[in-house]
């Protein structure tokens, strides 16, 4: 599977992040503007992570996450 580490915007985020790029919407069709309810900020790609792995990565990103 393809993982990445993000982080989820606040509503208040979201919605100036959203207005922002409202103005750039009618000029760039050839674009695929995704809903903002999925947006999101990649902080890390991790690619492709067989699921074997899950168990020795997911301890380590929550304690990466709580500091």
């Amino acid at each position: 599977m393809r993982l990445f580490v993000g982080l989820v915007l606040s509503p208040t985020a979201l919605d100036d992040l959203d207005a922002a790029c409202a103005p750039f919407r009618p000029n760039r069709p050839d674009l695929r503007w995704t809903s903002s309810e999925v947006w999101h900020v990649t902080i890390a790609f991790l690619g492709e992570v067989g699921e074997e792995a899950l168990p020795r990565l997911l301890p380590r990103l929550e304690r990466a996450a709580r500091r």
